[in-house]
């Protein structure tokens, strides 16, 4: 009987000894976890580095095309009166008809504006 628990002492000290040393199958996977969300993050992080120099180099070249190289001041200006004109359409409680109509009788730069105003609302409703 004395014989039958010391060795089961043993055996236990021993198993115990063996499981700090073995690796645990949870960490790998926890580990391989944290590195996607990272390089996710990342990943997003330059997709949207990227839409907001595409955004601003569409603007700039439509600008300057369209207008013929007018100064910033002016420029920056006139976008922000059509962002404000079309995030209060876009936020007004108007039909998607009513919209649409608005939306066929814009000019080419009102349209562009207005795509990336909504592309700009999705990505932050996205977030």
């Amino acid at each position: 009987m004395e014989y039958g628990i010391i060795s089961l002492f043993a055996i236990s000290v021993i198993l115990l000894i063996l499981s700090y040393f073995k690796r645990d199958p949870i960490k790998d996977l926890e580990e391989q976890v944290d590195q996607l969300s990272m390089s996710l993050i990342q990943e997003s992080y330059q997709l949207k580095k990227k839409m907001s120099i595409l955004e601003e180099e569409l603007l700039m070249n439509e600008t300057d095309v369209h207008l013929g190289k007018v100064p910033a001041a002016t420029t920056s200006t006139s976008l922000e009166d059509e962002r404000r004109k079309i995030s209060s359409l876009f936020q007004s409680s108007l039909s998607s008809e009513q919209m649409e109509y608005d939306h066929q009788t814009a000019s080419k730069e009102e349209k562009e504006a207005y795509l990336l105003e909504q592309i700009r609302l999705r990505g932050k409703m996205d977030e």
